[in-house]
């Protein structure tokens, strides 16, 4: 289970240069989604621990990034994607579905009681979240690996689009949960 996890991560990593299926499109069904998730959201949150910048600006300093990714399966069983980071004056930045994603397209994947979100960052980097489930699909687990692409700086567009180079970038350990209903429409 772990290997194609890592093997997602990797092809995402190959690939971020390539335009990704959006997560909230039609065509974007959650394949394979256990009809137990169906009308339901999955809610996972972490901590980046990252050195980074502005582009080309000045020194690289320490920012703790609170994180959150909900996923929504639809009673049809689309897969409807939201990541979520605070912005600079409080609150927090949304982005609905691949189109609006600051750090890329939302790609998600369904092995078993697994479902793996991966998204690649503006450059040199992926970002590959594995929510595990219990068998009656009650409970859930979460990990985050995020990898870089040949020891580059990585980049990304926050919400607000100005461009931060990561130098360095480890995600914390991860809590998750499974509520009814649309998170979004709440």
């Amino acid at each position: 289970m772990r290997s194609d996890f890592l093997i997602l991560l990797r092809a995402q990593l190959v690939l971020s240069t390539c335009v990704l299926i959006p997560a909230a499109s039609p065509s974007a069904q959650a394949q394979g989604a256990p009809s137990p998730l169906y009308g339901k959201s999955i809610v996972a949150t972490w901590t980046e621990d990252r050195m980074q910048r502005l582009a080309g600006k000045g020194e690289f300093r320490r920012q703790q990034v609170p994180v959150g990714l909900t996923v929504y399966i639809s009673t049809a069983g689309r897969t409807f994607v939201r990541r979520s980071s605070p912005s600079r004056l409080g609150g927090a930045r949304d982005s609905l579905g691949a189109g609006a994603s600051a750090a890329g397209a939302h790609a998600t994947r369904f092995n078993g009681r697994t479902l793996n979100v991966t998204a690649s960052f503006t450059e040199g980097g992926a970002r590959a979240v594995s929510i595990s489930f219990d068998p009656n699909y009650s409970s859930c687990s979460a990990s985050v690996v995020i990898g870089r692409s040949g020891g580059r700086i990585m980049r990304m567009k926050t919400y607000g689009g100005t461009d931060v180079e990561i130098e360095s970038i480890t995600a914390g350990g991860a809590s998750c949960g499974i509520q009814s209903g649309n998170a979004f429409a709440q």
